[in-house]
């Protein structure tokens, strides 16, 4: 089994538990437990379902269980923290550290159209900027281009990335151009490379409050009151929103500009149960 597959630290718990259990019936929790001196039998059943974070004090006896490495078991560190972490910052960090271990142990094909178009919120946003402004290889007028500026070396680098991926080339005048394309992510990766790319289009969106003048930017945000099949509705309704601000970008032959819409929709409440009587 490698660990290196693997983003949620409790499903590499889990099926490393379920190897190990294949190979020897007694490999259960209470020999878990045991062998962690844990009191309760069930506490490394909780934390596989989620119900109980795994103390990192723990995890140099899990590696001695499950016979990982020290590398294996930095990865198992750098996974369980990654996961506890409700930090958006301190999230992108740990992620970007993962994908450099995974990179350097060559355990996972990690292909740049898997990781690196998503990695850097300027890379679509280039993209997207070489369907209406004419390039070649002036870098420094392309960094200067975006908002917030980058650096000129990171212009030039996203240049080669989106080359080498595929999603760009140069015409016959030697404009770089947009291709069109289909990307994959890999499926076990797929979500925590969308997630760290909204984590940055958020944050874009939360500067874009004070840097950006108001007429220049459309931000707006409402508090409602949903029951779950509602919630389902709406949803398709912004899925149809979404569709249909795509087709009025395509069919945009004056643009002049590139702009990232943010749409979200997330629970601030618990649920509650509310009779028929109280409802308003």
């Amino acid at each position: 089994m490698n660990i290196y597959d693997y983003i949620d630290y409790r499903k590499y718990l889990n099926d490393a538990l379920a190897e190990r259990k294949a190979q020897n019936r007694h490999f259960t929790f209470r020999f878990i437990a045991q062998h962690l001196n844990l009191s309760s039998p069930g506490f490394f059943n909780w934390v596989i379902s989620g119900k109980r974070k795994l103390p990192e004090a723990l995890i140099p006896k899990l590696a001695i269980l499950f016979k990982l490495d020290d590398k294996e078991c930095a990865y198992l560190h750098l996974l369980v923290r990654y996961n506890h972490s409700t930090d958006l910052s301190e999230r992108k960090e740990l992620f970007e550290k993962l994908s450099c271990i995974i990179k350097k142990q060559n355990k996972h094909e990690l292909r740049p159209e898997q990781y690196q178009l998503f990695s850097k919120w300027y890379y679509l946003a280039i993209r997207e900027l070489l369907s209406i402004m004419p390039f070649k290889d002036d870098f420094r007028l392309l960094a200067t281009s975006l908002f917030p500026r980058i650096k000129t070396k990171e212009a030039r680098e996203a240049i080669g990335v989106l080359e080498k991926i595929g999603v760009i080339s140069r015409d016959e005048q030697g404009f770089y151009r947009p291709v069109e394309t289909l990307l994959t992510t890999g499926e076990v990766w797929e979500s925590e490379l969308i997630t760290n790319l909204q984590i940055q289009m958020i944050e874009l969106g939360k500067k874009s409050l004070i840097s950006v003048p108001k007429k220049e930017r459309d931000i707006s945000n409402i508090t409602i009151k949903l029951s779950e099949t509602a919630m389902k509705q709406l949803s398709a309704e912004i899925a149809a929103l979404r569709q249909k601000i795509l087709t009025l970008s395509e069919n945009d032959h004056t643009s002049d500009r590139v702009y990232q819409c943010n749409l979200q929709l997330f629970p601030v409440t618990m649920k509650q149960k509310v009779s028929n009587e109280y409802h308003m």
